[in-house]
């Protein structure tokens, strides 16, 4: 898994893996549903779950069901990171001018080496978000655990699929 800096290609146009698939995806309204979704599962598991959604909507090019998918498996693995710490995940969505980011983070403390290697939930996740024309990058922190942030091209609401 590369854990380095992410870049991506800004021609401004990305062409999906299965163009006849691709629809537009908001994905403030994908977050919510899935936060939704795995809020009691993560309370189950003792782990405090949240959201922080920009205001504006953000929307992507791609297949909603495998954007999902890589942002489930993000979830799961934060939360079965965490989950003996009693930890939390958050989940922040945010626009950088002509991306949108998001950015999974969970509080386990220490963050292994063998943690990041061994979980192909990460690797699903990094190969739906590069078949989706997006970057992953992975990165821990001291005391404060991991931190996962998919960056896409935003596509205009004016945009046609």
């Amino acid at each position: 898994m590369n854990t380095s800096e992410c870049s991506m290609p800004h021609n401004g146009e990305w062409q999906p893996v299965r163009p006849e698939k691709a629809e537009r995806v908001c994905l403030n309204e994908l977050i919510q549903v899935l936060i939704g979704t795995f809020s009691e599962w993560a309370a189950w598991k003792r782990v405090s779950l949240w959201a922080a959604l920009e205001k504006e909507e953000l929307a992507v090019k791609g297949m909603r069901s495998q954007l999902a998918r890589a942002m489930q498996s993000l979830l799961a693995h934060a939360v079965d990171a965490c989950r003996e710490a009693h930890g939390e995940v958050s989940v922040m969505l945010r626009r950088d001018h002509d991306l949108a980011c998001v950015r999974v983070q969970h509080s386990r403390e220490e963050t292994s080496e063998a943690l990041l290697r061994n979980d192909v939930r990460l690797d699903v996740a990094q190969r739906i978000v590069q078949e989706h024309g997006g970057c992953m990058e992975v990165a821990g922190y001291a005391g404060a655990g991991l931190a996962v942030t998919l960056r896409f091209l935003i596509v205009p609401a004016d945009h046609a699929t």
